[in-house]
């Protein structure tokens, strides 16, 4: 039973000693079937439980008659109760089904009251082809929905249209699915859950959207150019272009920032024309009321500046090194080449991109951008007092000179 349970979720095929074996209820479905509008089809597992068993019917297993049933749609849209017979429930919902089943064994015992549910949804093979990450054949069950459906498939490339994904049914017709209203606006009705006979084309976006530079993105890092800079450690994402999307929007979509980006240095570069120079609109990001609405075509750019760590003051090679995450300041004093003999270990501390400064003690792990630090000792022993006779010595010796 659990076997035929865990390969009817993961749409793995079993053998027919496992597809006759009884099935119980699985209620890691009840929230997922909605019994109104979950038409049944070939494949699909129906539990029947009868009080008291059902009349004139035993096993060797059970001789005083079988209070549970588990019986699979056919091919050809039956159910096949013992004793009772075949019921045609093809085309039907299951609220529809479990009510004819009900009917019928009820016209052959009277006062038998059944109770019927699905117990394992069908399995089948979906065709999804167009834009995604790995097109072909895809196993799915019934209570399977299309961002699920996509998901397997690898997810969309960013160059497939979110809003216009298509879904060809058995019967020919072709239903277009905006996604964007499922995943930003969470409108369920936007997430089908497919049926046999369904095929999924995903069709390459025809406007699209580019976001460069200190972002998150799945375009690879490397060096990203614009027709005004260059910087290293960027990233650049294309997508499609939603009707009303924001540049914060369309930031978020692209995975975010990174921590070197430049905020308040954002803005779209906008084609004004055919040979004309770009248009470039102010997008701070600090500046809640500087969020432009995205045209098709414009390209977002968020500079941002490499990820280092600065160390400065007593160590042995002050400069600049590379940022790595979690590591504490020592980290980089180290890189630095450690405390020289005039370093104040005590009063090293950060100064943080936002104009904060922490003892580096109680800092923990070193953000990117930070500089760490380290002071010289107030009073270093004797080389201090050397360099002050020194200094002394040389004055007397200038004095006496020039007398």
């Amino acid at each position: 039973m659990i076997a035929l349970l865990l390969a009817a979720a993961l749409g793995l095929p079993s053998s027919p000693a496992q597809e006759a074996a009884a099935v119980s209820p699985d209620l890691s479905f009840v929230d997922a079937v909605d019994p109104d509008g979950y038409v049944l089809g070939p494949g699909d597992v129906l539990w029947i439980s009868l009080p008291g068993g059902l009349p004139y019917y035993t096993t060797e297993e059970n001789p005083t008659g079988i209070s549970i049933l588990n019986v699979t749609v056919t091919p050809d849209g039956n159910v096949v109760i013992p004793v009772v017979g075949a019921v045609d429930v093809s085309g039907l919902t299951l609220t529809e089904a479990c009510g004819l089943i009900e009917r019928t064994i009820a016209s052959y015992y009277r006062g038998v009251r059944p109770q019927i549910g699905l117990a394992s949804p069908r399995r089948f093979r979906l065709p999804v082809s167009g834009q995604v990450a790995s097109p072909g054949m895809h196993c799915i069950n019934g209570v399977t929905t299309l961002w699920e459906t996509l998901s397997q498939a690898g997810g969309l490339l960013p160059t497939g249209s979110l809003s216009g994904i298509e879904v060809i049914h058995s019967s020919g017709d072709t239903t277009v699915i905006d996604m964007g209203r499922f995943l930003i606006d969470g409108d369920m009705s936007a997430n089908p859950v497919l049926s046999l006979g369904d095929r999924v084309h995903v069709p390459m976006a025809t406007r699209l959207v580019y976001v460069e530079g200190a972002v998150r993105g799945t375009g690879g890092f490397g060096i990203c150019r614009t027709d005004e800079e260059m910087w290293l450690e960027s990233s650049q994402v294309v997508m499609e272009h939603i009707e009303g999307q924001t540049v914060s929007e369309a930031l978020a979509r692209a995975g975010g920032l990174t921590p070197w980006a430049e905020r308040e240095a954002c803005h779209i570069l906008r084609r004004s024309g055919e040979g004309e120079p770009g248009l470039r609109i102010d997008a701070e990001l600090e500046n809640p009321l500087l969020d432009p609405v995205l045209m098709p075509g414009d390209r977002v750019i968020v500079p941002g500046t490499s990820p280092t760590v600065a160390v400065t003051g007593h160590v042995n090679a002050p400069g600049s090194y590379p940022y790595v995450a979690m590591r504490d300041y020592m980290y980089y004093v180290g890189l630095a080449g450690g405390f020289d003999d005039r370093a104040s270990r005590g009063g090293t501390r950060l100064l943080l991109a936002d104009g904060s400064v922490l003892p580096a003690d109680e800092a923990g792990a070193v953000p990117s951008g930070a500089i760490v630090e380290v002071p010289q000792k107030s009073i270093v022993w004797w080389q201090d007092y050397l360099l002050i006779l020194t200094g002394v010595a040389s004055v007397v010796i200038a004095y006496k000179s020039i007398l």
